[in-house]
């Protein structure tokens, strides 16, 4: 009996260390089992990790760019709030600001400065702006804002530029026009009607006839509209009239 009691101890105790093996075992294989899961997802699925990365670095740039926007946003804003004021106080930060990467702040800083302080520099250099919203508002408040000969030839550079939007020669030679037209004074004729000559041959048939229109307000008369016959003709007619008038 004691024997038999000996034995039935000996057995609990190979029971429990095979159960303690077996709960070993089971936690070895599923490491096993991960580590091979990890290993079949670097050796297959490279691209996942990568993939997922990048996911990353681009949720944090996006982030990044919408703070960015909501910064310009309210700088944006509070230069508008002082142009409604009146305010004179924002005039440098307002130069700084017409280095901002965000074309709306430099438009806004562009009006506050034109209503704020002198700014023939500011309004001359946004003509180049990389924005073509920023470039037209330009052209429009070198017109209306900028005296005498400095604006007139500084629109002639815009209009006649090769590189420059079909639109924005038209914008500047309106606003060439509408600067002339009811003025008592105009600038000397044969100096600033010169350089439209050459837009008189060109192809496109509304920046012509808005260049003829410059001619006509600038000598307060000319030689009929024309749109067809030869242009060098035409350009002969205009290049007689003005020197009529030097």
């Amino acid at each position: 009996m004691r024997a038999l009691g000996a034995s039935a101890g000996a057995v609990r105790r190979a029971e429990r260390e095979l159960d303690v093996g077996r709960a070993r075992l089971r936690r070895r294989t599923r490491r096993l089992a991960w580590g091979a899961f990890l290993v079949a997802a670097l050796a297959s699925g490279g691209g996942w990790a990568a993939s997922s990365h990048a996911d990353l670095v681009e949720a944090e740039r996006r982030q990044e760019e919408a703070r960015a926007r909501q910064a310009a946003a309210e700088v944006e804003r509070s230069l508008y709030a002082a142009l409604d004021a009146r305010q004179t106080d924002e005039v440098e930060p307002a130069w700084r600001h017409l280095r901002d990467p965000h074309e709306g702040v430099r438009l806004a800083a562009l009006r506050y400065l034109t209503r704020s302080a002198p700014c023939a520099p500011a309004l001359l250099g946004a003509l180049e702006d990389a924005s073509e919203r920023v470039r037209r508002a330009a052209i429009q408040l070198v017109a209306s804002s900028v005296p005498g000969d400095e604006a007139w030839d500084a629109l002639l550079r815009v209009v006649t530029a090769p590189e420059r939007p079909v639109g924005e020669v038209l914008l500047g030679l309106s606003c060439l026009r509408q600067r002339q037209e009811g003025r008592s004074a105009a600038l000397d004729p044969a100096r600033a009607g010169r350089g439209l000559l050459p837009l008189l041959e060109q192809d496109h048939q509304e920046v012509r006839a808005q260049s003829q229109a410059v001619l006509r307000a600038l000598l307060r008369g000319g030689p009929a509209p024309s749109e067809g016959g030869d242009p060098r003709v035409r350009s002969a007619a205009w290049s007689a009239a003005l020197g009529e008038r030097s």
